[in-house]
């Protein structure tokens, strides 16, 4: 009997080593094309970042770093952003302009000449005023990451001007670093499938829809939406005690552009920009009554493409000339 049972648990395990090698090869050689967000994502961390020893940092970029995702080679340059080399002294003859953010100020699934960043800063500059854009995005910061991020290391760069770029899902509470189990780690298949879990399980509402979750996070009792807040206010001291001038642009959700879901995060942004006295953008204007998945990255990830970056670059250097900060 003892070696009947053995022989059915090894074929069980036999069986079980067999269909998830297969998955696991299925996914990396079929499912894999380089255009998957979930598995793009899961090798931008992989290969790029690096857990912080500053644990309300999260996560940084690993100087130096090279790869190729979501379509897109990405350089990581000398001070863990993306982007060319940069010196930590500003030029004397050139307007310096920091761009804090996520993954859409990164420049997720676009080249880096499209990114809102570069396209700034060659715009500003063909149009007669030298620009310097140092985009400070990573993916997955939220607004608590970025501020920690400007107050500890961004704000050393002595910039003219610093926005504070915001999208929808910001409010997002830090997420804390664990130790990741071994498929977490190197399981393409593990990664691909548990996205599709948790995409099946919102569409048949198991979980909270997104809609439903990003209206969530601006509930003025979610946590998270305080320490946004919150850190918004030390961003505009910070700001106006460096004499930087401040903005605050705000990224719209670019899945229902006509009739938009997320309207009272437009509207608290924009309240909370006021009652710091900086100044505010709203880049709804820039994309409203286009289509939609005209802008997308692919059919499947609605991070802005280049079509969208370049109007984004537009609207902020209108504004910024409106405000009359390019001398």
């Amino acid at each position: 009997m003892k070696k009947i049972a053995l022989y059915y648990v090894m074929t069980l395990v036999l069986v079980a080593a067999f269909l998830g090698g297969g998955t696991e090869l299925f996914v990396r050689t079929v499912i894999d094309d380089g255009m998957q967000f979930d598995l793009e994502m899961w090798k931008y961390a992989r290969q790029l970042k690096f857990v912080s020893e500053n644990a309300t940092l999260g996560h940084e970029h690993r100087a130096g770093g090279q790869a190729r995702l979501m379509g897109v080679d990405v350089d990581i340059n000398n001070h863990r952003l993306r982007g060319p080399d940069i010196r930590l002294e500003p030029p004397r003859d050139k307007i310096r302009i920091l761009m804090l953010g996520d993954s859409i100020t990164f420049g997720w699934g676009v080249a880096e000449d499209n990114t809102v960043a570069r396209l700034l800063e060659k715009r500003l500059t063909k149009s007669g005023h030298p620009t310097e854009v140092i985009n400070a995005g990573v993916g997955n910061y939220n607004t608590d990451m970025e501020i920690e991020y400007f107050l500890k290391t961004g704000i050393r760069f002595k910039p003219d001007i610093v926005v504070l770029n915001f999208f929808v899902n910001d409010p997002e509470i830090t997420p804390a670093y664990g130790n990741q189990t071994f498929l977490d780690r190197h399981s393409y298949a593990y990664v691909y499938l548990r996205s599709r879990l948790d995409l099946i399980m919102r569409q048949t509402r198991v979980r909270r829809d997104w809609k439903r979750y990003l209206n969530d996070l601006f509930n003025p009792e979610f946590e998270g939406w305080k320490v946004a807040s919150r850190r918004i206010d030390e961003f505009a001291a910070a700001a106006k005690q460096g004499g930087m001038k401040a903005l605050l642009v705000y990224y719209p959700d670019l899945h229902e552009l006509d009739d938009y879901p997320f309207q009272q995060s437009q509207q608290m942004l924009q309240s909370a920009a006021s009652k710091n006295g900086i100044d505010f953008l709203d880049l709804m204007v820039a994309v409203r009554g286009h289509d939609e998945p005209s802008l997308w990255v692919s059919p499947t990830d609605a991070h802005p493409n280049a079509i969208a970056t370049k109007k984004f670059a537009a609207a902020i250097m209108q504004k910024l000339r409106i405000l009359g900060w390019l001398g």
